[in-house]
């Protein structure tokens, strides 16, 4: 008497030339609970479904005698086995295969190598859209649609114009298929993406690359996305095949997450000499890492004070370098240059056509430091409009490029960086006091290099072993020269004792009476530096007189904003 393989555990007919090689989805199968069923070519799978009626067919596309299409279409051109719902196994790469797979009467396909939770989650489907096919047959048009289930978003393009999509891509991106059809293939990608999709679009590159896309309320996806010609309607167009790997990326961002614990813990259990890239183990630098370690494990914004030199931008980037989230890119933006009128095209991005010369689409840093850290150095030189339009991408977390009428999420962390007193900037109404507060969730001050002397021998040593040549004999900086820097007070901070390193491997000399020690010259001074120190007591006295604001102070001394904020740097203002 025949065997009813119906009553109890599902079946599936396996059709491989090479089921050696499949052991561990096997195994897999049946500790789920499927009978298989092996054939290792065409002639051997019919012989077999001439006897039993398995529930599900996973067929490889290549085999010894007849591919797996042709077998699917003789399948689907019988009586009995027409409904049974066939996976083919393929490449990756095999785009073209896949369309006429589906032309052929697949139901879906399995990517090799295989996923085991992947290859069951497809199985589970299919095998619950057959039983509902089945009991409700009456309705079969109105569950037509779950035939479509695939792990892959489809899409047909002209030219970059979507012409055809599937139901998975209406799923991942939240748009129906009729907005989908109004659209760029661009813009259901971050702009940074753009180059690189336009090349593999036209077919310049070949494979799979990893992008980041944008669903309908704002929010990243990443994807991995290929591309290939295919002619369709009697038309030649391009299919787009993208693929969501946020399960990749959770595991790859949860083995950095635990990467980073370690390195913090590491960092906190032991006697530290430097953190990232930042060198000290004095009592003040050990302060300056505790806080930057609990600011490494925290997601809010930082503010960074500490006068010229310190190194608050190294201190920013060790933040973002020992952060769990905010990881994928850090850009820093110097605020004493940004122009009042360019502040929302070099901050938000514009789109094509937005105004004279936007040939192209071009990000904004909010844009490029998506997923990542934006680094404000020097706030206090932003004014006050600029600071109104920050705080409003701040509150409301999203922006919106000019040109465009979309806004878009800002995922970014932000981290400022001052050598002003941004409270009595609040005080004398030059800083705006909801800013402050927006920005002021996490505080921490970097030491002036005079009160942490005791570092200097790690610091010396840090900046003067890889500037000596080879055959050069020095070792290290001379008794003499020590003990000038022990007694120096640094204006110029870190910075400062950088170039005097510098300037001693090179020339075999130091320069610590250097002319913005002081505004006073003494009289033994030399011409270049009785000039120096007039010249930075007039920007002193001006910077004074604009209420520190460096754009009112360039204007008043006529010169170019960068020229004035390089000699600030200079004198230690």
């Amino acid at each position: 008497m025949k065997q009813d393989h119906h009553i109890t555990r599902p079946t599936i007919l396996v059709v491989d030339d090479h089921p050696e090689q499949l052991s561990a989805l096997f195994t897999e199968l049946q500790l789920n609970g499927y009978s298989l069923l092996i054939a290792q070519n065409g002639a051997e799978a019919f012989r077999i479904l001439g006897k039993i009626q398995p529930d599900m067919i996973v067929l490889d596309v290549r085999l010894p005698d007849m591919d797996g299409f042709e077998i699917c279409r003789q399948l689907k051109q019988s009586g009995n086995g027409c409904e049974i719902p066939v996976l083919f196994t393929t490449g990756i790469t095999e785009l073209e295969g896949k369309l006429q797979g589906f032309q052929a009467g697949c139901a879906d396909y399995i990517t090799k190598p295989f996923q085991l939770d992947e290859v069951l989650a497809r199985i589970r489907t299919h095998l619950t859209i057959r039983k509902l096919q089945q009991a409700l047959h009456v309705e079969k048009e109105r569950f037509k649609g779950l035939s479509e289930v695939t792990f892959e978003g489809i899409l047909l393009h002209d030219q970059g114009r979507i012409m055809e999509v599937n139901k998975r891509l209406e799923r991942m991106f939240g748009f129906t298929r009729e907005a989908l059809l109004l659209l760029d293939v661009h813009e259901l990608l971050c702009p940074e993406f753009r180059k690189m999709t336009e090349d593999m679009m036209a077919g310049e590159t070949e494979g799979a690359h990893e992008v980041q896309g944008r669903r309908k309320d704002g929010t990243l996806i990443p994807l991995e996305i290929q591309s290939r010609a295919v002619h369709y309607q009697e038309r030649e167009l391009r299919v787009l095949a993208l693929r969501d790997i946020s399960w990749r990326k959770n595991l790859e961002q949860e083995a950095l997450q635990l990467s980073t614990e370690n390195v913090v813990l590491k960092a906190s259990l032991s006697d530290r000499d430097h953190l990232g890239e930042l060198i000290g183990r004095g009592a003040a630098m050990q302060k300056a890492y505790e806080r930057l370690l609990k600011a490494a494990v925290s997601d809010a914004p930082v503010i960074l004070s500490g006068e010229t030199g310190v190194g608050k931008e190294l201190a920013a980037r060790t933040i973002w370098q020992l952060s769990e989230k905010y990881t994928r890119t850090f850009i820093s933006v110097n605020c004493a240059a940004i122009q009042e009128p360019l502040f929302e095209s070099q901050f938000f991005g514009y789109r094509k056509g937005a105004f004279t010369g936007a040939t192209q689409d071009e990000p904004g840093y909010f844009d490029q430091s998506m997923g990542g850290v934006l680094f404000l150095d020097e706030i206090s030189e932003l004014t006050l409009t600029l600071q109104a339009k920050l705080l409003r991408v701040l509150n409301n977390g999203e922006y919106t490029p000019v040109g465009d009428t979309r806004p878009r999420i800002a995922d970014v962390r932000i981290i400022a960086a001052t050598n002003r007193s941004l409270r009595d900037m609040v005080a004398s109404g030059r800083f705006r006091e909801d800013l402050f507060h927006r920005l002021h969730v996490i505080s921490i001050h970097m030491p002036p290099l005079r009160q942490h002397k005791e570092d200097l021998p790690l610091l010396i040593d840090h900046f003067f072993r890889p500037l000596i040549p080879d055959g050069d004999t020095r070792i290290a900086l001379p008794d003499e020269i020590l003990e000038r820097f022990r007694e120096y007070e640094w204006p110029g901070n870190v910075r400062e004792l950088a170039n005097e390193v510098r300037r001693y491997v090179a020339m075999d000399e130091v320069e610590l009476q250097s002319p913005y020690t002081s505004g006073h010259p003494d009289e033994g001074s030399s011409l270049a530096e009785k000039m120096g120190a007039h010249e930075r007591k007039i920007i002193e006295d001006t910077l004074n007189s604009a209420g520190g604001n460096r754009v009112r102070a360039s204007e008043l001394l006529r010169v170019p904003l960068a020229t004035l904020y390089r000699k600030i740097q200079k004198y230690g203002l």
